[in-house]
């Protein structure tokens, strides 16, 4: 099953027209048919990753069990935007059957829609936590908080229904931390919930600022209580190291539970099962952060957390990384760094860098056993402030690179035979100290098929090391040695 907005922009917003006569004008964008032979192929396979999150249920109608398929987004669609709903070749009546009229037509049933304006529904609450569908939930259950797609004023009460028709009542709302006011409610519930039932909300009593009541889904997301409640604080264990320019932070737990960290005036919440990962970018002072976990009882567990202050001389960073060129795969693929630095700084030479394919913590069990640094060696180069730098191969072709940057050119390739596409790490660091400069994660993303010719690129030069810095290239696939 699949829930994709067909692709497109605003350009006939005003004129009712697109230029490209391949595109359609709806609701004032123009878009283009999102089907195509790869998402079929994807669908019939099961692998399809570009559809809109959502949850869905069979339920019965006059027709019978199992006869109407509710699909319900985890997030608001956009406002007057086409859509389409594909439905896969293994979704099946239970003879076997295809959805379609030709037991032949192996492709996907297609629904096409457009979503109206925003201000056309009423609100729709959205389960935030405990996490939709989740189980084993202690008896004591403390609070449950739900999320609108618009600011909601002064909500009242919550009440919750189970599988067995019991209740529970939510009481207290406060708006929940780290969210758009209004758009978040927290609710406590005084009683908790029964044992081993399944849980939804059943009715909240909130009006957006249009006076319009919250109205519940066709299909509302459950959760499902254990036998027993949780009297004990939820545990953390944190690892805290420097990668680069940031501190990063990473945090195991022992059972689900919402995280909130705090760095100054920002605060993150999100929730975790067993473990995360945050980063936070260093200062010219050290400071303190703190990470707060709390389980669904409303145990709570604190941690200050020490975050260093800058090194001037850590000031280059992996800034693009293409895995998958087109054509000869040595001859294509390179690194791009940057070098963080103020205009006006000098220039300056690094030497004795290296990139590797393997992981920082591979990287320091080698040099602890006595190996020779791995990767390859970089060769002495110079870079003026917020200069770029292409590393690349010995075939490399340099025909794209701009005149501004320095091509470091490494053996026949990068890494260990080239990089995979797979999905490998790439890290570049200093074996005296030793000491991590940047790094780049493991993405299969970056390198399958699809990707082919585009690069992987951070988001923004100055972010973090962690997977979610990391974009496709917005422009034309690939911009070696300038940034976009």
């Amino acid at each position: 099953l699949a829930l994709i907005p067909w692709p497109g922009d605003e350009s006939c917003r005003l004129t009712g027209v697109c230029e490209d006569e391949e595109s359609l004008c709806v609701a004032g964008w123009c878009v283009e048919d999102p089907d195509s032979s790869s998402l079929q192929s994807a669908l019939e396979d099961g692998d399809y990753e570009g559809s809109i999150a959502s949850s869905f249920v069979w339920s019965a109608s006059a027709r019978g069990p199992d006869t109407v398929l509710e699909v319900q987004p985890v997030r608001a669609l956009e406002a007057r935007r086409a859509h389409a709903l594909f439905l896969g070749p293994a979704i099946r009546d239970r003879a076997g059957n295809p959805l379609g009229a030709d037991e032949l037509d192996t492709r996907a049933l297609r629904v096409d829609f457009v979503t109206g304006w925003a201000e056309e529904g009423a609100p729709v609450p959205n389960l935030q936590w405990p996490a939709p569908g989740q189980r084993g939930l202690p008896t004591n259950l403390s609070f449950v908080e739900l999320s609108f797609a618009r600011p909601i004023e002064r909500p009242g009460r919550l009440e919750l229904e189970s599988d067995l028709g019991q209740r529970s009542v939510g009481e207290h709302p406060e708006a929940c931390e780290a969210w758009v006011p209004g758009s978040c409610w927290r609710w406590a519930l005084p009683h908790g919930v029964g044992p081993a039932q399944r849980w939804r909300v059943a009715a909240v009593e909130a009006e957006d600022r249009h006076g319009r009541s919250a109205r519940m889904p066709a299909f509302a997301a459950w959760f499902e209580s254990g036998a027993l409640a949780d009297h004990t604080p939820p545990g953390l264990e944190l690892g805290v190291s420097r990668r680069g320019p940031c501190t990063q932070v990473r945090g195991w737990v022992d059972e689900p539970v919402r995280v909130q960290w705090t760095d100054g005036d920002a605060l993150r919440r999100f929730s975790a099962t067993s473990s995360f990962e945050l980063s936070a970018r260093a200062r010219s002072e050290a400071r303190w952060g703190q990470v707060r976990i709390e389980d669904a009882a409303g145990g709570r567990h604190e941690v200050e957390v020490e975050i260093e202050a800058a090194r001037g001389d850590i000031d280059l960073v992996i800034t693009e990384v293409l895995i998958n060129p087109e054509g000869d795969e040595a001859a294509g693929e390179f690194v791009e760094l940057w070098r963080l630095a103020s205009p006006g700084a000098p220039p300056r030479t690094y030497s004795g860098l290296f990139l590797s394919d393997l992981a920082w913590e591979e990287i320091l069990a080698e040099l602890a056993a006595g190996e020779s640094p791995p990767g390859d060696p970089l060769q002495d180069f110079s870079l003026e402030a917020e200069g770029l730098a292409v590393v690349a191969g010995q075939n490399f072709d340099a025909s794209e690179v701009a005149a501004s940057a320095q091509l470091v050119r490494v053996d026949a390739s990068i890494a260990n035979g080239g990089l995979k596409n797979g999905g490998e790490p790439l890290t570049l660091y200093d074996p005296v100290g030793p000491t991590l400069w940047s790094s780049y994660g493991a993405q299969s993303k970056f390198g399958d098929g699809d990707h082919e010719g585009r690069s992987a690129m951070r988001s923004d030069p100055r972010a973090c090391d962690a997977p979610s810095a990391w974009v496709s290239h917005p422009g034309l696939g690939r911009s070696p040695g300038s940034l976009p």
